[in-house]
């Protein structure tokens, strides 16, 4: 670009661009523009009132899930479809290991017959596999002094494939479809969703097998009946089989399958409650339909730690708690505001609320 400008434009001045910042304002040129502070924190924002605000074509996990637990968020990313920079970024660690495991789970059943592979040939069939999966999605494994890293990564992950593999087996299974789209019309609207593994079986219900690098808060979800993601999925397959599947998450780092369903996954850890999912969905669907409605009102909710819910402003009803997302993954934190505003003092605020 500079040698085509430099090329139009003979003797072209060349000016240090931190003297724009630290001289005069000159005129005709440069214009001093007024500081403005960033919007203090708040845990309410209120938008003028006949503000319409747009949703996108359909729902999925992802876009639920803000919805539920963080309004600002999916209004920022779904509704005025702000955008980060398009420039491509390296994942995280977690991040790339969990995307090299899904993508060696999703060949390994895309391969006919493997499901009657016995162990020794899918270890074996892992090793092969993830030297092409790193060499196309994960070459600064490749990167010098990243061979350890490599090597862990193999032995882990062939131990959690044959793992999960033995345990697909024992259900039952007689056909594993990997990364299966599913969509369907809800009373949220169309939903649509990928299951990483969705499996049949020799007798009964399907079942859905989310698969995660690491375990987290997984099994506090599990535990506590705040699987949201496995309900979502269980209503796809609901939808189009006609009946609720068993659902789980898999723990690849940790080779722990965590469900609810102890009658289909024999000895693993959870306790089966009739109807779980199917009344989790239920749950999902008060809650989003409730928070649909306030935006539609124009009130937009802020859900952070340090924000605490303001008694003055009524939230849709729920079965369950709000609680703040993991807010490293938020691209639209910066956002929020900076330090913490007196609402009380807010006109807006204040006649909102009147």
């Amino acid at each position: 670009m500079w040698i085509q400008l430099n090329a139009l434009i003979e003797n072209a001045p060349i000016r240090e661009i931190e003297s724009v910042l630290t001289e005069p304002a000159a005129k005709g040129r440069t214009a001093a523009v007024p500081f403005k502070p960033r919007r203090e924190r708040r845990r309410w924002w209120f938008l003028p009132k006949g503000t319409k605000i747009p949703g996108p074509e359909h729902e999925s996990f992802s876009s639920l899930e803000q919805l539920i637990f963080d309004p600002n968020r999916w209004v920022l990313g779904y509704a005025a479809r702000i955008r980060p920079s398009s420039l491509l970024e390296l994942p995280g660690e977690s991040q790339l290991l969990g995307q090299l495991a899904h993508r060696v789970v999703e060949r390994l059943y895309l391969t006919p017959g493997s499901l009657d592979w016995d162990e020794g040939k899918v270890a074996a069939w892992v090793d092969a596999c993830l030297d092409d999966v790193v060499a196309e999605e994960g070459a600064i494994l490749l990167m010098p002094g990243r061979r350890s890293d490599l090597e862990a990564l193999r032995q882990r992950l062939r131990k959690a494939v044959v793992d999960l593999h033995a345990r697909l087996r024992r259900t039952g299974a007689v056909r594993v479809v990997p990364e299966k789209h599913l969509e369907g019309d809800t009373a949220l609207g169309k939903l649509k969703g990928f299951i990483d593994l969705h499996v049949e079986h020799e007798a009964g219900p399907t079942s859905v097998v989310d698969m995660k690098w690491g375990k987290s808060a997984y099994a506090k979800k599990v535990v506590e009946k705040k699987h949201i993601q496995l309900a979502i999925y269980g209503k796809l397959v609901e939808i189009e089989t006609g009946r609720w599947p068993a659902v789980a998450y898999y723990i690849l780092r940790d080779r722990d399958l965590l469900t609810r369903d102890d009658e289909l996954f024999a000895g693993q850890r959870g306790a089966a409650t009739a109807g779980d999912t199917s009344e989790l969905w239920e749950q999902v669907v008060t809650r989003g339909a409730g928070a649909g409605l306030q935006l539609d009102a124009g009130a937009i909710e802020v859900v952070r730690e340090d924000l605490e819910p303001d008694d003055g402003v009524k939230g849709p009803p729920s079965a369950f708690a709000i609680e703040p997302l993991y807010q490293a993954y938020n691209r639209y934190r910066f956002l929020d505001g900076w330090g913490r505003a007196n609402e009380r003092e807010d006109p807006l605020h204040q006649r909102r609320r009147g």
